[in-house]
């Protein structure tokens, strides 16, 4: 069999089990700061797409300007990187699996709609240090599910 060239990895769910940690975060921020008297289970109806893609299902078009779902998107990420560190780490063999990837010389890329804020804070708490930087790339797709816009950051491939 031949070896593979590269190795493209989504983050969430894939390399982190972090979904429960989003849904405490969206779940505060909803009921808490924006008084939106929902359920866990609605919050989670909800969370698929770009944070202000969430706030206008809940809330409506055009309830918030785009400073204040920032706002409130970062008020939801700080919550939930705070909630979820003590518990980010690789999904179980995940570690191992790209340490042998990494031995043989392939190449490594996440691909990922997380915000960038989010994906550099879980590369920046997990110990990839075997993997020198041009094995491991970034790409952000700054469109939801469905477009192609993709963009390269972080480190150099």
């Amino acid at each position: 069999m031949d070896t593979p060239l590269a190795f493209l990895f989504d983050m969430n769910g894939t390399m982190i089990n972090d979904m429960h940690h989003h849904e405490k975060a969206w779940f505060d921020v909803l009921n808490e700061d924006l008084k939106a008297d929902m359920s866990m289970a609605q919050v989670k109806s909800h969370m698929y797409g770009k944070n202000e893609e969430l706030f206008e299902r809940v809330f409506g078009k055009d309830t918030f300007t785009a400073d204040e779902m920032a706002a409130f998107s970062l008020k939801k990420e700080k919550k939930y990187q705070e909630n979820f560190l003590p518990h980010l780490q690789l999904i179980q063999g995940l570690d191992s699996f790209l340490h042998q990837a990494s031995e043989q010389g392939i190449k490594m890329a996440i691909g990922t709609a997380a915000s960038p804020f989010n994906v550099n804070y879980v590369l920046d708490h997990i110990q990839l240090t075997f993997l020198p930087p041009a094995q491991l790339s970034f790409i952000y797709q700054s469109n939801a599910k469905g477009h192609i816009t993709l963009m390269r950051m972080r480190l150099p491939c």
